[in-house]
């Protein structure tokens, strides 16, 4: 073998040893403040949007009890295929039910001491009522991935290990309009990014029929 097929055998070697041992792009972080113009029902959310899930969705149900003829807690954040459990702590029947295509449900009616369970399919919010009182409204906001955080009682929050790129940040509560932004992670930086939400507007619904409510409390 000539000398220089040996000096391009050993460059050749040298580059793909070379590629292979650059590190990956280290994650960024993303950070910020939400300002609320109006009653926020906690919790107050920031994720990322349309940012495929690398995991499972957690193994842990979560809880929307009916209790003293309201929902507890009025709003609820769960990654999709997570289980919501639907408790009847009052002392009345309830009928939990919601509308929001992909996750349409009906648990039927049922005493003090009894549950359902409903699993989360769709991202997306999920608007569930009680067919019985028409003042028990809460929402459940299913979704895709774990790159969420939810805002401290002064509105900041953080969201850590986010992989280089740029996404939609999205900033939701149950009673303020969503907001949106584009942002760019860099590697090892830290991102700033700052909302103002503004209050929802009407809140009306019919019952799981389509139709009024009647006058039973």
């Amino acid at each position: 073998m000539s000398i220089a097929c040996r000096t391009l055998g050993a460059l050749a070697l040298l580059f793909a040893l070379g590629a292979r041992a650059e590190p990956p792009s280290a994650p960024g972080t993303l950070r910020g403040k939400v300002t609320a113009q109006g009653p926020a029902a906690n919790p107050i959310v920031v994720y990322l949007e349309h940012v495929a899930a690398t995991d499972p969705a957690p193994a842990r149900r979560r809880t929307l009890a009916q209790k003293n003829q309201d929902f507890e807690p009025r709003a609820l954040v769960v990654q999709k295929g997570q289980v919501v459990d639907f408790p009847n702590y009052d002392k009345v029947y309830h009928n939990v039910f919601s509308v929001s295509p992909g996750n349409e449900f009906d648990a039927g009616l049922y005493r003090a001491g009894a549950g359902k369970s409903v699993e989360m399919k769709a991202l997306g919010e999920v608007d569930v009522y009680c067919n019985i009182h028409p003042d028990m409204v809460a929402k459940i906001l299913v979704l895709e991935n774990h790159f969420h955080a939810e805002a401290a009682q002064d509105g900041s929050w953080s969201i850590e290990g986010v992989p280089p790129g740029e996404y939609t940040l999205v900033a939701w509560s149950a009673t303020l309009e969503s907001q949106k932004m584009k942002v760019e992670v860099k590697s090892s930086v830290e991102t700033r990014a700052d909302f103002v939400l503004w209050r929802r507007g009407d809140r009306s619904h019919l019952n799981k029929n389509g139709e009024q409510y009647g006058r039973y409390r």
